[in-house]
């Protein structure tokens, strides 16, 4: 039996034929490797042979029959996105075996919308106007004005061409009137004009009985509006659809970053029901950040929590916040509140609807804005909010950290210290978590534990600055006051006063009271000459501004450990990071006439503290921890 060919292999080639014979023969069409879809490549050449320097890429689909359909093919996501990242246009023909029919459609004029992008196909319909032989005189004129549009093209006033052709001629001629009218009103006329001629490219708004829809030249971008601003009888609702219209407008010129002329419609016409398509927000939201113009996001997301109160809008309404949020570290102090304002408005819908897990997802926000602005101790109210709606919040290691990291820097230490033991007991700690431990055990008031951890009672030793000197400060807390653990509270005025009168008293207070009382430390031992390189450090640790007391701890490291020891390097990291100039220019003075070991000891902490100008990760605390 004589073997035959596949079907599918056949009609490829036909369509290959087909396509061939359909062109001009001036044209040059080129079997290329195929890849993403691509099939051939032609070149147009004029009919003189002159080269014209266009090209364009095909991909060639063929079927036996529409079985009374209309023409459609399924085409890959992955090609479109792929087609849209070539210089070049992509022709998508349809070959029609059983009628001979060549279809044939530019891939940019097909828009998968937001959600196709997600899907694996994207369906291409054809119509009778999308037949080859009724095409190929534009081709040429269609390249040279996508090769424009690919490199920006949107002239300074943008030309818009009104189609109300549906209405008829009455009717759409009132609306196109109607439109210019509008335009002035809105102080929109330096930046759009309407035209009537059909063969100049411009942006084209089709008004039809159920949609608004705005589309680039050759359909290189549109944007579909279903149902907004159409009433029965249009003439009375003109001036709804007309600015509906240019809110979409506004939304295609945003992905051309027309960023300026958005802005400026935006402001113009105000809000009205197209701010309110999914499409449309996606698009303006992104020209907002880039405008850097928050206020008018938080503006609609409060017109929409005004009004609504169902899932859509509430997403919506976290998109339009979501330019605030990103600048929210140099928003003024009122639109920040603003903005805090409605995030918790926002937080609060989502918690009344059942939705408690966005709700605290919307308090996290806030806490971010916050921290970020040193606001730690709202941060921390924020936080813990979150997690009374959201208990199961603190299973989460990332959650624990920031709580953690936020209530540290809010004073808040033995919550810190319970949530960096809470990240511990839920993921294996790295040496930064167990240092910030560490730290905010020290704190406290568990200088015991806190000892045990800096000497690895999790795994190896701590050898980070901040540690080391830890350890020494602990070590010095336990073996001079025999205090292991104290719950350390500030001091009564009457009982600063008492130590004012009887520096003995202050070691009682130490012990029984705050052991971590700089002021305390002082009253009860003012004779520095006799100071142990633990009690420099401790005194430095609870003074760390105080540049005279690390260099002192710096000099009794050196003597003591030398310059090698860990103790030695992190005493003089310390002090540049916490000290800085004056650390160092005390440094050089105190060496000045001593001995050689000294000079060496100096130009350490000057390498040190280049070392600690270019590295941030040097930072005695360093970031906190992400919310992401």
């Amino acid at each position: 039996m004589s073997p035959t060919r596949a079907k599918e292999h056949q009609l490829e080639d036909e369509s290959r034929r087909a396509f061939a014979n359909a062109v001009p023969g001036s044209w040059v069409v080129r079997d290329v490797q195929k890849d993403y879809g691509i099939d051939t490549e032609v070149e147009i050449f004029a009919d003189d042979g002159t080269a014209t320097g266009l090209t364009f890429k095909v991909q060639l689909k063929g079927t036996q029959s529409l079985h009374g359909r209309r023409p459609h093919r399924s085409i890959q996501i992955e090609h479109i996105i792929y087609w849209q990242s070539l210089d070049s246009a992509v022709l998508v023909v349809l070959y029609v075996a059983d009628s001979q029919t060549l279809y044939a459609k530019w891939s940019f004029a097909h828009d998968p919308g937001l959600s196709g992008y997600s899907k694996k196909t994207t369906t291409f319909s054809f119509d009778d106007d999308e037949l080859l032989d009724r095409r190929l005189s534009k081709f040429e004129s269609d390249i040279v004005l996508y090769r424009q549009l690919v490199s920006g093209w949107v002239p300074h006033v943008v030309p818009l061409r009104i189609d109300s052709s549906a209405w008829g001629a009455v009717a759409g001629y009132g609306i196109i009137t109607r439109f210019r009218e509008r335009l002035l009103e809105l102080g929109l006329g330096n930046i759009i004009r309407i035209t009537l001629d059909e063969k100049e490219p411009s942006l084209t708004v089709q008004l039809s009985k159920n949609t608004l829809r705005v589309a680039m030249p050759l359909n290189a971008g549109s944007l579909s509006l279903h149902s907004l601003g159409l009433k029965s009888d249009i003439v009375e609702a003109v001036d709804e659809a007309i600015d509906n219209t240019l809110i979409g407008l506004a939304a295609l010129l945003a992905t051309r970053d027309r960023t300026s002329e958005v802005l400026q419609i935006l402001t113009a016409v105000g809000t009205c029901e197209a701010w309110f398509n999914s499409e449309v927000s996606s698009r303006l939201a992104n020209a907002l950040i880039e405008a850097e113009r928050t206020d008018i996001g938080v503006a609609v997301a409060k017109l929409l929590l005004e009004h609504h109160a169902d899932d859509y809008t509430l997403k919506l309404a976290s998109l339009y916040l979501a330019p605030a949020q990103a600048a929210s570290s140099s928003l003024p102090d009122d639109e920040l509140q603003d903005l805090i304002t409605t995030l918790r408005v926002l937080s609060s819908i989502f918690e009344e609807t059942g939705n408690s897990e966005a709700g605290s997802s919307q308090r996290i926000n806030i806490a971010r804005i916050l921290s970020a602005r040193d606001e730690y101790e709202a941060a921390v109210a924020e936080l813990q909010a979150a997690h009374s709606d959201s208990p199961e919040l603190l299973d989460d290691p990332t959650f624990a950290a920031v709580l953690a990291a936020n209530a540290f820097c809010a004073g808040m230490h033995a919550l810190s210290a319970e949530m960096y033991g809470r990240v511990i007991a839920l993921v294996a700690p790295t040496p930064r978590v167990l240092a910030h431990y560490a730290d905010a055990l020290f704190v406290s008031g568990k200088f015991l534990k806190a000892k045990e951890i800096i000497d690895g009672s999790h795994g190896t030793p701590l050898t980070d600055r901040l540690s080391v000197v830890n350890g020494l400060a602990a070590q010095e807390i336990i073996s001079t006051l025999d205090v292991e653990e104290q719950d350390p509270r500030e001091l009564a005025d009457e009982e600063i006063a008492s130590v004012e009168a009887d520096p003995a008293v202050a070691l009682s207070l130490l012990r029984g009271v705050n052991a971590t009382q700089f002021m305390l430390w002082m009253r009860f031992d003012e004779d520095v000459r006799g100071w142990s390189l633990g009690r420099a450090a401790l005194l430095a640790r609870l003074n760390c501004k105080a540049a005279w007391i690390w260099v002192l701890a710096t000099g009794l490291a050196y003597e003591e450990r030398g310059t090698d020891s860990r103790e030695f390097a992190a005493i003089v990291e310390m002090g540049i990071a916490d000290a800085s100039d004056d650390y160092l220019s005390m440094l050089v003075e105190a060496s000045e006439g001593g001995p050689a070991g000294l000079k060496e000891m100096v130009e350490y902490a000057h390498r040190v503290a280049l070392t600690l100008s270019v590295d941030d990760s040097f930072s005695v605390y360093g970031e906190l921890p992400s919310f992401d």
